[in-house]
């Protein structure tokens, strides 16, 4: 092993972490806002309970929390109420 490939695996490696960051970051915000959208619709004050639209506002605040710190793996999603 050689330095040169050292490097090379190392920056590979740092790619792959920045790659999954960046990933995480979008999908995170994607979701975050589909949990806003959902909030500001007119259908989620008319057809549906108190507890969904809170739990809609629960996913909300966890994955902007999230997409704020990519790094850390968020939690698995409870499933909403029925």
């Amino acid at each position: 092993m050689t330095v040169q490939y050292l490097m090379i695996v190392v920056a590979l490696a740092a790619a792959t972490y920045v790659g999954l960051i960046v990933w995480r970051t979008v999908t995170y915000n994607t979701r975050a806002r589909y949990h806003a959208q959902y909030l500001n619709s007119g259908r989620s004050f008319v057809y549906d309970s108190s507890e969904l639209r809170q739990w809609h506002r629960r996913m909300q605040r966890k994955y902007e929390f999230a997409a704020s710190r990519p790094w850390l793996a968020a939690e698995t999603d409870p499933p909403p109420p029925e």
